[in-house]
């Protein structure tokens, strides 16, 4: 019996919004500095313990921030 882990992965983000369009995605790693998303990162599961982020549209609404808790294996994100 073989056991599968994630080491690392490749996280990219994919905003739209009908009316004003996207000004930013922001997202931070473990609680840290929040970070304008530019292009895919990769995250290591020895160091990444929660990654969350959020988009503002042109208008200057703010999403739900969203959260990924690698430790508990659960997601809080927007559908």
């Amino acid at each position: 019996d073989k056991n599968t882990y994630v080491i690392a992965l490749t996280v990219t983000y994919n905003a739209s919004d009908d009316k004003s369009g996207v000004k930013e995605t922001l997202y931070r790693i473990n609680g840290g500095t929040w970070q304008v998303y530019t292009k895919p990162f990769d995250v290591t599961a020895d160091k990444t313990h929660t990654l969350e982020y959020y988009s503002i549209d042109n208008a200057g609404n703010k999403e739900t921030i969203n959260l990924y808790d690698f430790d508990k294996g659960t997601c809080s994100c927007s559908k």
